[in-house]
């Protein structure tokens, strides 16, 4: 079935039958890039290898949950490809006319219906089992913000430390930002808090510590789920697009005002980081620094 929800063009085709009420919603927006960026050849026990979109591996994890979820993907004009993969069938895809990520997650929102709200980009997968496509996150969860009445929760993130030398150097700088500063901000928060509040759609970059921060200001309960990873994250990397985006960031901060997050010490640098990775962690810092600064990106220009 499809029907039209926006003036702004949204269309939302629905899966057959009546869906359960959901305990959890996972919004997860998806770009035209997205389509090539995260297939993968994986092995299973006793079969051949087999190539797969991150995104079904991800359905499978969080579908094969004995929580009710719904999982909304929502993409733009040019995601035809979501058609072509093998997702469970009561995946709800929405299609916008407008390429923005605050207006794909914005219209996830409105589409949620569960109890919790978690926010999942495509370039991650929950922890679980591949061998058997089982997820083991959702469960542990969830009973925890019950437990301690929490509003939102913070998930720890781990990087994939997969594809060239450069990409697996930027997963040492990321993962070490996650792990030595605050950077982190909930990805998991129940509907009812965050009734009423939208990420902003005009801002390019921090769009996510904006919502965060209209979130807490209503005095919800957050917490962090523990030393263990909950989520994998599979980022690619682009030098000409990191150092591009380290410069509209720079200029975001400025127009909107947000101080600098995610500060490491160079000591906690130098100690958490292998000797191999060392060089290619050093000189992305250095150009990131340089670039940000230097890098001839106009003012107002989306990432």
């Amino acid at each position: 079935m499809e029907t039209i929800i926006s003036p702004k063009g949204t269309r939302v085709f629905y899966p057959r039958g009546q869906e359960p009420h959901p305990c959890v919603s996972v919004i997860t927006p998806v770009w035209k890039g997205d389509e090539e960026n995260y297939m993968w050849t994986w092995r299973a026990v006793g079969s051949k290898n087999k190539r797969f979109h991150l995104l079904e591996l991800t359905g499978h994890l969080l579908l094969s949950d004995r929580h009710t979820l719904e999982w909304i993907i929502i993409g733009d004009n040019q995601c035809g490809w979501l058609e072509n993969l093998s997702l469970p069938t009561d995946t709800k895809k929405i299609i916008v006319n407008i390429n923005n990520i605050s207006h794909k997650r914005n219209t996830g929102l409105l589409q949620a219906r569960g109890e919790y709200v978690m926010l999942l980009d495509a370039d991650q997968r929950p922890v679980g089992s591949l061998e058997w496509l089982q997820s083991f996150l959702m469960d542990d969860l969830i009973e925890m913000m019950e437990r301690d009445k929490l509003d939102m929760l913070t998930l720890k993130e781990e990087m994939s430390f997969t594809g060239g030398y450069l990409q697996r150097c930027y997963h040492q700088l990321r993962q070490l930002y996650w792990d030595h500063s605050d950077i982190g901000i909930p990805r998991l928060y129940r509907r009812n808090v965050i009734g009423g509040i939208f990420f902003d759609e005009k801002h390019l970059h921090f769009e996510d510590l904006d919502f965060y921060s209209n979130v807490i200001s209503r005095g919800g309960k957050e917490g962090r789920a523990g030393i263990f990873p909950c989520i994998y994250h599979h980022e690619k990397f682009s030098f000409w697009k990191t150092m591009r985006k380290a410069r509209i960031a720079h200029l975001q901060s400025r127009v909107h005002r947000v101080n600098s997050v995610g500060r490491i010490s160079l000591k906690d640098l130098l100690r958490h980081t292998p000797y191999s990775y060392l060089p290619g962690v050093l000189f992305l810092l250095i150009t990131k620094m340089v670039a940000k600064r230097f890098l001839p990106v106009a003012e107002g220009t989306p990432r």
